[in-house]
């Protein structure tokens, strides 16, 4: 093989095109993975902010929860006392069906 070709007669023209085109794919694939990547954290960060929201959402509604279930019972001690001398049977019977 000659050193030195003409741009007619090089004998590895057709590697070296074989080559350009392999590294334009290359190229191509590789930005298509960077793109899919970028689409993926994008999203990640998207879901990330949503399950935030929702755990502050369960997070004051369990604080609501706790809140009204206290009401219940301090209306359930204070309707226990008042009734507690003039009807205990009842409020026996009452406290067996809840």
């Amino acid at each position: 093989m000659p050193e030195n070709c003409t741009s007619n007669d090089c004998p590895l023209e057709p590697r070296i095109s074989a080559l350009e085109r392999a590294n334009e794919q290359h190229g191509k694939t590789h930005r298509e993975l960077f793109k899919r990547m970028n689409e993926g954290e994008r999203d990640n960060a998207v879901q990330d902010a949503h399950y935030k929201t929702i755990s502050k959402k369960l997070d004051e509604i369990g604080a609501t929860v706790k809140t009204m279930a206290d009401q219940v019972r301090s209306i359930g001690l204070a309707r226990k006392f008042r009734h507690s001398s003039s009807m205990p049977m009842q409020d026996k019977e009452i406290s067996e069906k809840i």
